[in-house]
């Protein structure tokens, strides 16, 4: 009880506080390979403070707040940043990876993965906000092109299937209805003037339409 250093067989040391044979008050534990622990602990668990280390995939630190991981900040080996909750074994919750081609995300993760409701920017200007599932786009959300065009609706395994895309070029703006993967219908109106809301099929325009 009281102040203390316990060093291990295996070189592992702790030295701080105590309480009844147990790690317990301000301390820090520092282990064989380099993970240390610096701040309150109680019951010989850590409760609060940071924990830092390196492995084979990168540097970390951690916060904990009332005994659990309150936010981390990742340096990867590879160049890619990481700032925001995980857990013990993975990234869950939310937060910011920064990638080395300079795409960045921001949402939520779940088992190490892109999984729930995400903003994912690309370095070339694109740009999607919406549902993720396994870090492929799988759901509802809206996908923006860096030249203004965008596609809104359902998506599945980062490919759209059904919504609206539109478009704006030098003739005219165009806004298609898609279903299944293919355009089924297009409102379109041209710099001319010229107006047409009508069907499409295999691409082409293709039955009833409204021209003015």
């Amino acid at each position: 009880s009281g102040q203390g250093i316990f060093t291990w067989d295996d070189g592992t040391v702790y030295e701080g506080e105590w309480k009844e044979d147990q790690m317990w008050g301000q301390g820090k534990y520092t282990s064989t390979d380099g993970v240390v622990y610096s701040g309150t602990f109680q019951k010989n668990l850590f409760y609060e403070g940071s924990c830092t280390f390196k492995n084979n995939t990168g540097s970390y630190n951690l916060t904990y707040k009332d005994g659990v991981i309150d936010n981390a900040i990742i340096d990867y080996l590879d160049g890619s940043t990481y700032t925001g909750t995980c857990n013990e074994t993975s990234l869950s919750g939310t937060g910011t990876m920064s990638f080395i081609s300079g795409d960045v995300y921001t949402g939520s993760f779940n088992d190490g993965y892109r999984s729930g409701q995400g903003v994912y920017e690309w370095k070339s200007g694109d740009k999607y906000d919406g549902e993720w599932s396994e870090d492929k786009i799988s759901g509802t959300g809206i996908y923006t092109y860096s030249d203004g065009s965008y596609a809104s609706g359902t998506f599945e395994s980062n490919t759209f299937t059904n919504g609206s895309y539109h478009i704006e070029n030098d003739f005219g703006t165009y806004t298609f209805t898609i279903a299944n993967g293919e355009p089924i219908s297009v409102e379109m109106t041209l710099v001319s003037g010229t107006t047409y809301s009508g069907a499409m099929s295999n691409g082409e325009l293709s039955g009833q339409a409204q021209i003015k």
